[in-house]
């Protein structure tokens, strides 16, 4: 007969769960031809996912035993489970693996770190961090924020939601504002932390009182510019009556892996915009700013992010996108002065076709329009023309060097004697043009006077 180590344990199953304890039973297995001398029950507490946790607990129990409840569980948590069998030859092998969960408590311990501060002459803030995370005993669903008067016994209570998926571990800080108070007034204010099971302890009561006046409103950020791969600039408005009262802004940068503000920075009044240097390519940022004045420091503004590039494509994309008022501007200057330069051109193209048809106009006309025929009357002293005046060609005359015509040429052309010359004219006097252009008429050729 052959033996050997016994089979896993058979149908291994989870009984009754309570928050702090859980039973388990399971089946004889093949004993490998050897009596089974214990069973060995391993059990741990899971992490995220069902991912193995380090701390492994063993319970040795005898071969007639089939069932067992385990104990000092903590509550609200994930567990593991195998079952293993054991003979004289060795272990066999494990049972499937089995899960469950205990069921939940109220919370052992209050919110840490609470701060209260005043906001203003009619609110306080009120900001905590979860309990450490043994003592949830499940999963936080909110908190309650309480908060009175000194004269006061009975608290005011607010509710406020947990978000789980953004504090699974409880390292970010909660907050919440209390509005509705009366201004220049003592408060006590504490928070409680609670799940499906009940409420945790309060934390210590802390005591604050409101202002006799009202910090600034919030500013708003409008837009980033980028200015390199590691450099953003910042633009924010302020709109507000009481900016003479205003001391200053504060800007507040957070990079999102990091989960608290990187840099605090204050900014003098009359800046509108701050420059943040040395950021990480590719990392995301989220900015928020704040407005002070002698009553202290005012609501955030709404956060704006802000996601830098680190390829070259999707920096110079992102550059554009943030500086898309100058780009935007400078392509309108550019398109105005090519449309004025057209409209230009057009009209200048049309001035001229306009000259050149008014040209050709006028050479018509000319063309058109019976031409003035004239001779030129010779000296007395020569037989060559004088430059004294110009005389009609058909005047009637007696003839060249005594007033005739200055050539046979021009005679035999025109066929007309000239009249006798002034008197102002003979013997080489002085010209009188304006008496020759009053006695005498000009005549033009006429196409129907041959």
């Amino acid at each position: 007969m052959v033996i050997e180590v016994p089979e896993a344990p058979l149908d291994v199953r989870i009984g009754e769960v309570w928050s702090k304890s859980v039973s388990v039973s399971w089946s004889h297995p093949y004993s490998g031809n050897s009596q089974v001398s214990k069973y060995i029950l391993r059990y741990w507490r899971q992490g995220r996912n069902w991912s193995w946790n380090q701390r492994l607990h063993e319970e040795e129990l005898k071969p007639s035993v089939t069932s067992y409840i385990i104990k000092d569980l903590q509550p609200g948590t994930s567990y593991s489970l195998t079952v293993t069998a054991v003979n004289e030859v060795g272990s066999g092998e494990s049972s499937f693996v089995s899960r469950f969960t205990t069921g939940e408590e109220e919370p052992n311990a209050p919110p840490t770190d609470v701060h209260v501060e005043s906001r203003g002459s009619h609110s306080l803030f009120v900001s905590w961090r979860a309990p450490p995370r043994h003592q949830w005993n499940g999963n936080i669903t909110g908190y309650y924020v309480l908060y009175r008067t000194v004269d006061v016994s009975q608290p005011f209570i607010k509710t406020v939601d947990a978000f789980h998926t953004h504090h699974l571990n409880g390292t970010r800080p909660y907050g919440f504002t209390i509005t509705g108070l009366n201004p220049a007034k003592l408060y006590m204010v504490s928070v409680k932390a609670y799940n499906k099971a009940g409420t945790g302890p309060a934390s210590h009561e802390l005591s604050v009182s409101t202002l006799e006046g009202d910090p600034p409103s919030p500013p708003r950020l409008e837009s980033f510019n980028v200015l390199s791969r590691s450099v953003v600039k910042i633009n924010w408005r302020y709109f507000s009556e009481d900016f003479a009262q205003l001391i200053g802004f504060t800007v507040y940068c957070m990079k999102d892996d990091q989960g608290h503000y990187m840099s605090v920075v204050p900014v003098a009044k009359h800046h509108s915009s701050y420059v943040a240097n040395n950021l990480d390519p590719g990392a995301r940022y989220t900015f928020h700013v704040t407005a002070s004045n002698s009553f202290g420091e005012g609501e955030p503004s709404l956060p704006l992010t802000v996601h830098l590039q680190d390829s070259t494509l999707g920096f110079l994309t992102l550059l554009v996108k943030s500086n898309l008022f100058i780009v935007s501007s400078f392509v309108v200057a550019i398109c105005i002065i090519v449309v004025a330069i057209m409209i230009s051109c057009c009209y200048i193209s049309k001035a001229k076709a306009k000259q050149e048809e008014n040209i050709r106009k006028f050479q018509t006309i000319a063309r058109t329009l019976p031409r003035p025929r004239y001779i030129e009357k010779c000296g007395p002293a020569s037989d060559s023309c004088a430059t004294y005046a110009t005389i009609p060609a058909d005047m009637r005359g007696p003839g060249c060097g005594g007033g005739g015509l200055c050539s046979s040429e021009s005679q035999s052309s025109y066929g007309y004697g000239m009249p006798p010359m002034p008197e102002t004219m003979k013997n080489g006097g002085t010209p009188l043009k304006k008496q020759v252009s009053k006695d005498y008429e000009e005549i033009y050729d006429d196409p129907n006077n041959d």
